[in-house]
């Protein structure tokens, strides 16, 4: 059996065109463009990141953080359900953001990494100095139940 590109049969058309839809998907995903959403739950605001976080949306990232620090409310709970890739500039945001809330007197945990994410996040040890919760609800329950 000869194997082509794909590790396809090279008689093997039909299954061959599967493959090539699978592989266009993933890579139409990774190129999500990025979305960062806003709502709250109590007293904790959640910041919903989707997409990806590359170079050139890092500042994205980084106001919109800068801007919720800066409200009333710094408790912050980043939900990365949704966050399919994130570069350095992406994790330096993330960590600028949790500076600015902790200089107005708040918090800020993560919530939801894909296990791509997680992997980034435990590989630069940023999971040391960030409280990772595995859903939503328990990062929104931890911020909660502590004024600060």
């Amino acid at each position: 059996m000869v194997l082509g590109w794909y590790g396809l049969s090279s008689g093997s058309v039909r299954t061959h065109a599967h493959r090539r839809k699978q592989v266009e998907a993933i890579m139409a995903r990774l190129t999500d463009p990025l979305s960062v959403g806003v709502f709250h739950e109590g007293p904790v605001t959640v910041v919903r990141i989707s997409g990806s976080a590359g170079m050139l949306e890092a500042d994205i990232i980084r106001e919109k953080l800068q801007s919720i620090a800066a409200e009333s409310n710094p408790r912050i709970v980043l939900d990365l359900d949704e966050l399919e890739f994130i570069s350095s500039p992406g994790l330096s945001a993330i960590i600028a953001g949790r500076h600015e809330t902790i200089t107005h007197g708040g918090r800020m945990v993560l919530a939801n990494p894909t296990p791509p994410i997680r992997k980034v996040l435990d590989t630069t040890k940023l999971s040391t100095i960030f409280d990772v919760f595995e859903t939503l609800q328990q990062a929104v329950t931890s911020l909660a139940d502590k004024p600060h």
